[in-house]
């Protein structure tokens, strides 16, 4: 049986890191969730409490705290686009 490189399979998560990312003196919470296939992959970030981040510790999940400059480029980025969100709000 020949398997076709197009076939669907189901995105699994693989992944869950809890973050929390020091920027100009404040801090800001994501969860970052990546999804696998047998071909395929993505990664979901969303910003989260701090409440939410505090339990993730509590519950002994793994957690990674970082300052902006050290954290990936697509977190980072998240944080500039909530930063230019509430402004635009405010």
């Amino acid at each position: 049986m020949r398997i076709d490189r197009l076939e669907r399979s189901k995105m699994r998560l693989v992944r869950r890191v809890y973050m929390k990312i020091d920027y100009e003196d404040k801090d800001y919470y994501f969860l970052e969730r990546a999804y696998a296939s047998k071909y395929d992959g993505m990664i979901e970030v969303d910003k989260i409490t701090k409440e939410t981040f505090d339990k993730a510790v509590k519950e002994g999940k793994r957690v990674e705290i970082k300052a902006f400059e050290d954290a990936k480029r697509y977190i980072q980025n998240r944080v500039l686009n909530i930063l230019e969100n509430d402004r635009k709000c405010s």
